[in-house]
């Protein structure tokens, strides 16, 4: 009884206090303006369980369509900014055009971390087309991206592709980023075991595949 009291009591004296108590608190702990709210930015991935190849592979459409309406709106604000003149709404559209860049470059990473989880753990084998080949008699199981790189670099032998050429021929008619084609290079070698370390990085050029000679 005597703690029910207390506590009305206490109620009673600082409810007419809350504007106060209000106002301390926000000088004590203010608020971060430069942590502004960022758009979401993935929307049709769900963060569960993906129960069939299908729907996943439905809804990475959907966020790939999503990702080019987001870039299509940032392409129409870096245009509008050529010819705004006013210093202060430069300033705020440049920092927001930085936003959305930034977004973006999360979103890619993020759609092609859930298409290589799709990838590795989820579609069939008649899903993924897989192909075979041999590596020192043994049966080794490519997606049809992977053989097709394979091929491309083994027909090259010696003769350094750049990204551009990988992606013109591997995803001809596909828009497809750098990042893909090292992603698909780097699965590719996982599999090729000790000859991983014959598809040779050209920084700044791309890749290729050469002969290892004994020393």
């Amino acid at each position: 009884m005597f703690h029910t009291c207390f506590n009305v009591l206490n109620t009673a004296i600082l409810i007419g206090f809350i504007p106060q108590l209000e106002r301390l608190v926000c000088r004590l702990m203010p608020e971060d303006k430069s942590k502004e709210q960022q758009p979401t930015t993935l929307h049709f991935i769900s963060r569960g369980v993906i129960q069939t190849p299908e729907i996943a592979v439905l809804q990475a459409q959907k966020e790939i369509v999503h990702y080019a309406e987001r870039m299509h709106r940032m392409f129409g604000m870096a245009c509008a900014l050529i010819d705004e003149k006013e210093k202060k709404e430069f300033e705020s559209q440049l920092a927001r055009i930085e936003r959305y860049e930034t977004i973006a470059d999360n979103m890619e990473i993020e759609i092609a971390t859930y298409l290589e989880q799709v990838g590795n753990e989820h579609l069939s084998d008649e899903t993924k087309d897989k192909k075979t080949t041999t590596v020192d008699g043994n049966a080794v199981n490519l997606t049809r991206t992977e053989f097709a790189l394979l091929r491309l670099l083994l027909s090259n032998r010696g003769k350094v592709l750049s990204r551009q050429q990988l992606m013109d021929t591997v995803w001809a008619g596909v828009i497809v980023t750098d990042r893909t084609v090292n992603v698909n290079i780097t699965r590719l070698r996982k599999k090729l075991g000790s000859y991983s370390q014959n598809i040779v990085s050209r920084t700044g050029f791309g890749y290729v595949f050469e002969e290892q000679t004994d020393a």
